[in-house]
């Protein structure tokens, strides 16, 4: 069923309009309506995988296991799934924190920062081995090695602000869930605005996201809703700003309540006003603001069942504003557990698959895989070091697929451009 709504929506999607010059560099991008245009004007559903580099090491994942370019051939041969993008996660340290930002690859293996249980210099043998020439590089050389080597393949980049100390992300009592409560606002804006400087020059880099999911827990905290609403109404047209200043051409991902699975609060009988600053700046950066959402098994938007109906509402009554106002919207993070994952089997796990592609498809989004890699240098919520990922597309040792069922009779459907 999913394979045939996806080969009808393939035809239904509006021609691309040629109107404009055609040029070779499809950068920058920009936004009309609810689609997502290259420079020549062709519609670019985003496709993507996560690459983590925001925890403690502030090192893009897996460079201990492969070389940056072998991992960049499988994500472009990735068995019929066609991505063409990376969303990569970052900390505010990284850009912000003078300690890190002086060190080398080499000396934050060596002499991290975190308080963590693991040694992580173990790994400088792989990163020798895998990837000499950026062991002894500054500490953003990985991640500028990727972003160019990826432009070579045609991959583009959204930049992710993630989390302010680099961890793993995400719960309420991480210290990185609500601007001012836990972490601050001036280092955040400052964050937002040196990476997009920092990156200013790779044509590729086409979006920055402001922060990834946001939430408070009001049954411990003393904020309500009301109050929680009335503060993103304020800082979100400032981080937009920020990053509009420093790179005018950037599209700009901008997230909901509750770990990115709410827009609701905007809707029309929401009962929260919305604020002049927010109404201001949607209308005034129409052509760059993205809003996204996330969505897994465990988010809250119902049980998941063979026929979707009941999940899919709970999904509309969370996620559906932008989708109903006609705003560009990309599925920032799904995925779930690929050890379980059987292509032949008839089980839950299939259904979220069938569920996600299904919405994905009929509202013509796009949408990001969490996660690229089966395994993290350490995650600090795990007593292990290397720390095995089961969502990972990759192995653990990030040189072949970890489940290539998925690829080859899942995710390669979800495809709406």
């Amino acid at each position: 069923m999913l394979l045939i709504l996806l080969s009808i929506v393939s035809f239904l999607l509006p021609p691309t309009n040629h109107a404009s010059p055609i040029t070779n560099n499809p950068y920058p991008f920009s936004v009309e309506g609810k689609y997502i245009k290259d420079n020549n004007n062709n519609n670019k559903q985003f496709r993507c995988v996560n690459w983590p580099m925001h925890m403690e090491s502030n090192l893009p994942e897996g460079l201990s296991n492969n070389s940056i370019s072998n991992i960049l051939d499988n994500v472009v041969d990735s068995q019929g799934a066609n991505f063409n993008c990376l969303r990569i996660n970052y900390s505010v340290e990284v850009v912000t924190d003078p300690t890190v930002q002086n060190m080398t690859v080499r000396e934050s293996l060596e002499n991290n920062n975190h308080d963590i249980e693991f040694d992580l210099s173990k790994f400088v043998t792989g990163v020798e081995q895998h990837n000499p020439d950026l062991i002894d590089g500054p500490i953003l050389s990985p991640l500028k090695q990727i972003i160019t080597e990826s432009a070579t393949r045609g991959i583009f980049i959204l930049m992710d602000n993630t989390v302010s100390v680099s961890s793993w992300c995400c719960s309420f009592v991480d210290g990185n869930g609500w601007p001012g409560d836990d972490f601050d606002v001036d280092l955040w804006m400052s964050s937002l605005e040196n990476m997009a400087r920092e990156l200013i020059s790779f044509d590729n880099v086409v979006a920055y996201s402001l922060r990834n999911e946001l939430r408070y827990d009001e049954s411990t905290r003393p904020k309500n809703r009301s109050q929680l609403i009335e503060e993103w109404m304020e800082f979100t047209p400032k981080a937009i700003k920020t990053i509009n200043q420093a790179n005018p051409d950037a599209l700009i991902f901008v997230g909901g309540m509750d770990y990115e699975n709410d827009w609701s609060f905007l809707n029309a009988d929401s009962g929260f006003p919305i604020g002049d600053a927010w109404g201001n700046i949607v209308d005034e950066l129409a052509d760059k603001i993205v809003f996204e959402g996330h969505i897994y098994d465990w988010s809250g938007f119902g049980e998941i069942a063979k026929d979707c109906e009941s999940f899919l509402a709970g999904v509309d009554a969370k996620l559906n504003w932008p989708i109903v106002n006609g705003k560009a919207f990309v599925l920032t993070e799904l995925g779930n557990d690929l050890d379980s994952f059987d292509i032949a089997s008839d089980e839950p796990i299939n259904w979220y698959y069938d569920c996600v592609g299904q919405w994905v498809v009929e509202h013509e989004l796009g949408y990001m895989w969490w996660v690229l890699g089966g395994s993290y240098y350490v995650r600090d919520d795990f007593a292990q070091s290397p720390s095995y990922e089961w969502f990972g597309l990759l192995n653990i040792e990030w040189d072949e697929w970890h489940n290539v069922g998925i690829l080859q009779e899942s995710i390669k459907y979800i495809w709406t451009e």
